[in-house]
C-alpha cells in the first residue's frame, strides 16, 4: 500500500469534518446544543471523543460552523451581480433557487432550522449571522431603492423576514403548505 498524498489526507480530513457536522447537526436538532455532548457526537460520527477536537475548539465552534455553512449555501444562490445592484430578474432567480433548495434538501433544512431557532443558538451566532446576512440585505435594499420605494431597508428586511417564514412554515407542514403558489404571490406582490 503507498503512503497517502496530501489530497488524500485533505479529503479524508474533509470527509470527517462533513461527518462530525452532520452528527452534530442530527443532534444538536434532536436534543438541543444544552443537552448534546460532544460524547454524543463521537458516538454518533463513529470517530473518538478527541477527534472532535481536531476540527473544533469545542461544541459552540461546531456549531457556529454548522450554522454558518447553511447561511453560506444561501448566499451563494445569489446571482453575481459585478458590482452593480440586483435585476428583478436575478431577484426572481435568487427566490427560485431558494424554495427550490428548501424542497430537494428538504430534510437537511428542517434539521438546520431546528437548530437555528434554539434562543442558545441564536445567541451564540447573532454575530456571525449579520456579519454573513448583511451583504444580501443590502443587495436587496439598493434593489429596492432603484425600485423607488420609501425606505428601502425596511423592504429588504421584510422581504428577508417573510422568506424566513416561509421556510419556517414549510418546514412544519411540507405536506399542505402551498409553496409554489406562495412563492408566486411574493414575486407579484413584493417584486
Amino acid at each position: 500500500m503507498s503512503p497517502r498524498t496530501e489530497q488524500q489526507f485533505s479529503e479524508i480530513r474533509e470527509q470527517r469534518k462533513a461527518t462530525i457536522m452532520q452528527a452534530g447537526l442530527e443532534l444538536f436538532a434532536q436534543y438541543s446544543i444544552e443537552t448534546t455532548s460532544i460524547s454524543m457526537i463521537a458516538k454518533r460520527a463513529g470517530i473518538s471523543k478527541g477527534l472532535i477536537y481536531n476540527y473544533f475548539d469545542n461544541k459552540e465552534a461546531l456549531i457556529v460552523a454548522i450554522v454558518t455553512q447553511g447561511f453560506e449555501e444561501f448566499i451563494r444562490m445569489i446571482p453575481e451581480t459585478n458590482g452593480q445592484p440586483l435585476t428583478k430578474e436575478q431577484l426572481i432567480h435568487y427566490l427560485n433557487t431558494t424554495f427550490d433548495v428548501l424542497t430537494t434538501d428538504f430534510q437537511y433544512w428542517k434539521l438546520y432550522f431546528s437548530i437555528v431557532m434554539q434562543p442558545a443558538v441564536m445567541k451564540l451566532i447573532e454575530d456571525q449571522l449579520m456579519a454573513i446576512m448583511m451583504p444580501v440585505v443590502m443587495l436587496m435594499a439598493d434593489y429596492y431603492e432603484i425600485q423607488g420605494v420609501a425606505n428601502p431597508m425596511a423592504h429588504a428586511r421584510m422581504l428577508g423576514a417573510i422568506l424566513d417564514g416561509i421556510s419556517l412554515n414549510y418546514m412544519i407542514d411540507p405536506e399542505n403548505f402551498p409553496l409554489n403558489e406562495i412563492k408566486d404571490i411574493l414575486i407579484q406582490k413584493f417584486l
